[in-house]
């Protein structure tokens, strides 16, 4: 089932749950968060379900009525609302109802089932009957015969029918778009390439040496997101991980944070002409629009570009157009409706913290929101503005996120890597305002060292070992 959610932060946990339960029902979820990109999402993802709020687009000066009123005159797409608390008779309920809206939720405590059940459930007129006239609450109340005709026309057998039968349709056809993404991401797999040792007679006590040399496999691509739901460094990060890894490798660097561009900071982009590098390489996917320097390709926004949101289809075609030319693709993302989207398709995930209580615990409580969009054994934690306080270690911030606890279960955290980077404000400020990594500069050896394993991490092939011992037999 196609949903769209558009509601508002005041209201998340209703966005919290449908995500949660997205894999149990098959929900297939796009959130819009700006009143402009209605039109937008409606006509390219076409969903079945508007799951809104009475809150959204508030900041618009737009009526939430009037917004109820463009929606349904772009699309037939049934509506669950969810309006500010309201009494039966409120002028606002009625016109909804008259609108056609049925599944409509007007007092301030819901239970989860009721949220769900009305998001895969159509109400009937008969449901919402007493929100056109409050008399239906005296205890006598009959509904006038025309009423009951019109429930009657509401639900006759056939609908029902044809709903039973259309369902399984729908089912099958959301199963079968999935099915290509998922091997996709199979052949993503590097496969190690382990050359086999020539065969020789090897005579008591001889020491041999056990050599294992392993390739990077043709065609071999990666692709990783920072994430931190507050400032944390992850922009100075990606971008000194992005230019270290761009020295041997193709490497793209987007800029995610859709509703806080800043890593055209880092470049200087006074002669490039594209403002939106993103936007332009959904439009022109076969073409490569992107800021260049050296084996670095930039996708990025300038800073008048308002905050903006991507569909899962706008984010898959600009991933795979980005994966076509380059080696490594790095996401620099932030808090956005776009954020889950990226979660899920890229190989893995670093999550940036500094040593900072309030900064961690920000993370925490992002992760426990997040997990349903993101496999926990893709996290890494990266560190940042390390410094060595008396009485907390880098063993403690791990600690930390070891057992989150949610209201549905406790999440176990076990990072794939750890890594500290050295805290160093004069350097990431010649950083941002030279256009330079910081490893470039004197006195960048220690954060040199840290970008080199992060990078590592990301894109390394192992080197060789060396192994001695002692053997009779014949090797092979």
């Amino acid at each position: 089932m196609k949903i769209l959610l558009a509601l508002s932060d005041k209201i998340s946990n209703v966005a919290k749950l449908l995500h949660n339960n997205a894999v149990n029902y098959d929900f297939q979820i796009e959130e819009v968060d700006d009143v402009a990109d209605l039109e937008r999402y409606i006509v390219s993802f076409n969903p079945e379900v508007i799951v809104m709020s009475e809150y959204f687009g508030a900041d618009s000066g737009q009526k939430p009525l009037d917004i109820v009123k463009f929606v349904r005159s772009k699309t037939n797409a049934r509506i669950v609302y969810f309006s500010l608390p309201r009494i039966p008779g409120d002028p606002f309920l009625a016109a909804l109802v008259n609108l056609g809206i049925y599944n409509i939720f007007h007092k301030s405590e819901l239970s989860s089932k009721e949220i769900i059940d009305s998001v895969l459930t159509p109400a009937t007129w008969g449901d919402v009957a007493h929100l056109v006239d409050d008399s239906v609450f005296s205890g006598n109340f009959e509904p006038p015969k025309e009423i009951v005709k019109e429930v009657v026309k509401e639900v006759p057998k056939e609908v029902i029918k044809e709903v039973v039968k259309e369902v399984p349709k729908e089912i099958v056809k959301e199963v079968v778009k999935e099915v290509p993404v998922v091997k996709e991401v199979i052949k993503e797999v590097p496969k190690i390439v382990i050359k086999e040792v020539p065969k020789e007679i090897i005579k008591e006590k001889e020491v041999i040496k056990e050599v294992k040399i392993y390739e990077k496999p043709e065609g071999f691509k990666k692709s990783v997101c920072f994430y931190s739901p507050v400032s944390a460094g992850k922009t100075f990060i990606s971008y000194n991980v992005a230019k270290y890894l761009a020295k041997d490798h193709k490497v793209a660097l987007a800029d995610f944070d859709l509703h806080n561009h800043s890593l055209f900071y880092y470049f200087n982009m006074d002669n490039y002409s594209y403002p939106n590098s993103i936007i332009q390489t959904i439009q022109h996917p076969n073409e490569d629009i992107s800021y260049k320097e050296g084996n670095l390709s930039v996708y990025t926004c300038f800073k008048e570009i308002k905050k903006f949101d991507l569909m899962m289809e706008e984010v898959l075609t600009f991933h795979n157009s980005v994966k076509s030319r380059n080696d490594v693709i790095i996401y620099d993302t932030g808090n956005n409706t776009t954020l889950r989207h990226i979660l899920n398709i890229v190989d893995e995930i670093y999550l940036v913290t500094t040593m900072e209580y309030r900064t961690i615990d920000k993370l925490a409580e992002s992760i426990k929101e997040l997990y349903a969009s993101m496999a926990l054994n893709k996290l890494s934690l990266i560190i940042n503005q390390y410094v060595d306080i008396k009485g907390v270690s880098v063993q403690d911030v791990v600690d930390y996120f070891k057992e989150l606890e949610t209201e549905e279960r406790k999440i176990n955290i076990s990072f794939n890597k750890v890594i500290a980077v050295p805290s160093c404000p004069e350097l990431a400020y010649r950083c941002e305002y030279e256009n330079q990594p910081a490893f470039s500069f004197k006195g960048g050896e220690e954060v040199e060292k840290a970008i080199a394993q992060i990078a590592d991490a990301i894109y390394s092939v192992k080197k060789e070992k060396t192994k001695r011992g002692f053997s009779l037999f014949r090797r092979g």
